[in-house]
């Protein structure tokens, strides 16, 4: 049947308490559920059956658009790396039928940006993306199964799905990132166009990397964001004010302080950089 098709649309993931009855104890329904409170996994990856059927499936040639349905990130590359698409579902609802319709068929743009990082391997766990400046490796020289390395030997440390990532019917192009020091106040703005051909909603993030500190702060992190719609062809001003809750730190002694210094902003694929007194 797969084979006869133009496009194939390859559902997969594991089984909520949701998915075999609602509530705890239920006779039979623990035996179908593979994820959520009380079933932890030892793995991230699909079970070995689904492995099997999905490499059968791309296998064939036919373009795929890969739907996860499952309550944990899965780490399999080697799916991500053929399918045409990825639509992470997660558990949808009793309305996830027919969002994924109109999402699959055009009805709605999607704009929503990931919440988790999504790993190559459960043996990146735990990953999180505001991670420390030594937490994924010191040399980083990372290597292959074919030519060893450095941090991870074999791989690369870093996730194949970064926290705040995610694709749209249209294209957003970041432009004109401008910084104004007021006070204690960083007033940020950014122009944000729609260079596609679908109107579209997107979620404009801004990091922040603290980058002389008198304790260890993140790498980045995520201090404000904003959804705008834009139609094709349009162009908007996104502006945001930072103070100091979200440029302070928790010093040595367990106080809130804004230190002076410099710091760095992140929005979209622009950088910048700010002093601060």
């Amino acid at each position: 049947m797969a084979d006869k098709a133009d496009v194939i649309l390859l559902v997969l993931g594991g089984s909520g308490m949701n998915s075999g009855g609602i509530g705890w104890g239920e006779d039979g329904v623990e035996d179908e559920v593979t994820s959520g409170e009380g079933f932890d996994s030892v793995d991230i990856r699909l079970p070995e059956v689904q492995m099997e059927l999905a490499k059968r499936i791309l296998d064939i040639g036919k373009p795929v658009v890969l739907i996860l349905e499952d309550g944990r990130p899965c780490a399999i590359p080697e799916l991500y790396d053929r399918a045409e698409a990825v639509v992470q579902a997660w558990y949808p609802g009793n309305e996830g039928g027919r969002a994924l319709a109109e999402i699959l068929f055009g009805r709605v743009n999607p704009s929503a940006k990931l919440t988790v990082s999504i790993q190559k391997h459960v043996g990146q766990i735990p990953m999180c993306y505001n991670h420390k400046p030594s937490a994924r490796g010191f040399y980083h020289k990372p290597g292959t199964p074919e030519k060893p390395g450095r941090d991870y030997t074999t791989m690369d440390p870093s996730p194949y799905y970064e926290f705040g990532y995610g694709l749209s019917y249209t294209e957003f192009a970041y432009s004109n990132l401008q910084i104004k020091v007021k006070g204690r106040q960083a007033e940020i703005s950014v122009d944000v166009e729609n260079a596609g051909e679908m109107e579209g909603k997107e979620v404009v993030q801004v990091y922040i990397n603290d980058m002389v500190s008198s304790v260890t702060t993140p790498v980045k992190e995520l201090k404000a964001f904003q959804k705008i719609d834009l139609k094709p062809g349009e162009k908007r001003t996104v502006i945001f004010v930072l103070g100091e809750e979200s440029l302070s730190l928790i010093d040595k002694d367990m106080n809130r302080v804004m230190e002076p210094g410099w710091f760095e902003v992140y929005i979209g694929n622009l950088k910048e950089k700010f002093y601060m007194q």
